[in-house]
Formats: structure tokens, C-alpha cells, sequence
């Protein structure tokens, strides 16, 4: 009995991971989700500037044009999928650097000196 609760468990767990369609095509849709909630937390937190905003956010329509292009033939070939990985991954690294550079919301934009910081 034992046996066939461990059998039955399994098997819904495999096939909860099926039904959500799972693999590499949704972790491409959620990185592309992610990178625009972190956009709008650096926007609510202050970390961006309205320009540094509008800059990234182009960047990301970007990322979803290039996608909506490449798929326009019916599938994304290796290739397309490999540009769209290093497009993600630029996008990520100015996302990143845009939210922790020296520029807030707060003050207009403008670089922080030192004694700004004190």
C-alpha cells in the first residue's frame, strides 16, 4: 500500500510539472517578467531616474520585438534563441548597473556627491 501511495504521489508531482509546460520556453517568458518587475521595483523604490526608466524599458520592448520577429516564421531556430539569451543577459547586466549607480529618482537624476551622502 505503502508502495502505491509513493507511486501515485510521484506521478501527480510528474504530471503537475508536464501540465504547467515547464522547460526552457516558460524560464524565457519568466526572465522576461522578471526583468521588467525589476524595472518597476527600481522605479517605486527611487532607484531610477525617469530617463535611466525609459531607456531600459526600451531595452526590453527590444528583447519582445526581436522575439515577436524571430518567431514570425513559425519557431525560434538555436540561433535566434542564443541572440535572445544574450540580449537578456546585456539587459540584465544595465538593469543591474542602471539601479546601482550614483542616479535616484529623489534627486532629479542627478549624480550624489559626497556630501550628500553624509
Amino acid at each position: 500500500m505503502k508502495h502505491l501511495l509513493i507511486i501515485l504521489i510521484g506521478l501527480s508531482l510528474t504530471s503537475t510539472a508536464f501540465a504547467r509546460g515547464g522547460g526552457k520556453h516558460n524560464k524565457r517568458v519568466n526572465r522576461q517578467k522578471h526583468q521588467t518587475k525589476r524595472i518597476g521595483q527600481g522605479v517605486r523604490s527611487g532607484e531610477l531616474s525617469k530617463g535611466e526608466t525609459k531607456r531600459l524599458v526600451k531595452g526590453q520592448k527590444k528583447i519582445k520585438k526581436f522575439k515577436k520577429d524571430a518567431r514570425s516564421d513559425g519557431e525560434l531556430t538555436l540561433e535566434e534563441r542564443a541572440q535572445m539569451e544574450k540580449m537578456q543577459n546585456k539587459q540584465s547586466k544595465i538593469i543591474y548597473r542602471t539601479k546601482h549607480n550614483d542616479k535616484s529618482r529623489r534627486d532629479g537624476g542627478t549624480e550624489k556627491s559626497e556630501s550628500d551622502l553624509e
